[in-house]
């Protein structure tokens, strides 16, 4: 049991964020947008697949991480017009705010990385992702702890990586809805 726990904690970060990257390129190639959107697509993606394996190893994201990737999302999307930029804003803004909420709302329930990782999240997907990105993120979130609470894998006070749930998420809502990145 003990060389199983040890070969997930070595190995398991790099899968996911493998699959994460498959699953995003996936998605890309089901939606086929034009090669500008797909290669900016493919850059935020990469760079918040990078920050969920960070987060299932360390429990961090670092903000020299965090930081450019966010000035370069919003940058960007100012590339692919107007009305993608004041998508991606403002789903930054939208989802920053909510999940500062539930930061401070919930003592501690959540760490502000994931707030600054969310946030960026948001823009990727644009403000008319972010309610099913934070809903999709919020439940897969809850299931995973209801099922290591009751396999005793963790107990109520432990710290799970939240940025996998938000990542998978925008993944998943960039698949499902047409949104200003990739319609």
């Amino acid at each position: 049991m003990a060389a199983l726990v040890y070969s997930w904690r070595r190995y398991g970060p790099v899968l996911l964020g493998s699959l994460g990257f498959f699953a995003a390129v996936g998605v890309m190639v089901y939606k086929g947008p034009t090669p500008l959107r797909a290669l900016v697509g493919l850059v935020y993606l990469g760079l918040l697949v990078a920050m969920a394996v960070r987060d299932l190893q360390t429990l961090r994201v670092p903000n020299r991480l965090v930081f450019p990737a966010t000035v370069l999302v919003l940058a960007t999307s100012g590339l692919l017009g107007w009305p993608a930029f004041v998508q991606a804003v403002g789903g930054w803004l939208l989802a920053g705010a909510a999940l500062l909420v539930v930061a401070v709302v919930g003592r501690g329930a959540m760490g502000f990385g994931d707030v600054k990782v969310g946030a960026l999240c948001g823009a990727v997907v644009g403000l008319v992702g972010v309610i099913p990105m934070l809903a999709v993120a919020f439940v897969a979130g809850g299931v995973l702890a209801a099922i290591l609470l009751v396999l005793r894998v963790r107990r109520p006070k432990d710290v799970v990586a939240f940025t996998p749930f938000l990542v998978g998420a925008t993944i998943l809502v960039l698949a499902y809805y047409p949104l200003y990145l990739w319609g």
